[in-house]
């Protein structure tokens, strides 16, 4: 498991909060907020590509887009760091053995 923040997993989670992308560039996925967290004006949050995890800027970028997920969300940081390292492949995996276990639970 890598020790790095999976933009690929972050995008993931804040789709499934409703989220939606609305552009994506050769540096960056465009999310837009959903209603329920704007005031009057839609947010948006720059998430890195994954597959620039290796530059300078990955890290300063996605640190930054974790901070603003934990204040909105009220999820500490070190959660969000703890979750989002794992890549989806992994997740899955995880979910699989822990549906595996609650099936045989008695």
């Amino acid at each position: 498991m890598s020790n790095r923040i999976n933009s690929e997993t972050v995008i993931a989670f804040l789709k499934l909060k409703g989220w939606e992308e609305v552009k994506q560039d050769s540096k960056y996925v465009h999310l837009c907020s959903p209603k329920q967290h704007s005031s009057k004006e839609s947010s948006l949050l720059y998430i890195p590509l994954q597959k620039l995890k290796d530059t300078p800027f990955y890290n300063l970028s996605i640190n930054s887009v974790i901070h603003t997920i934990g204040r909105i969300y009220d999820i500490k940081q070190k959660d969000l760091v703890k979750y989002f390292t794992k890549s989806i492949d992994e997740i899955g995996k995880e979910m699989s053995f822990h549906k595996a276990i609650l099936a045989h639970a008695s």
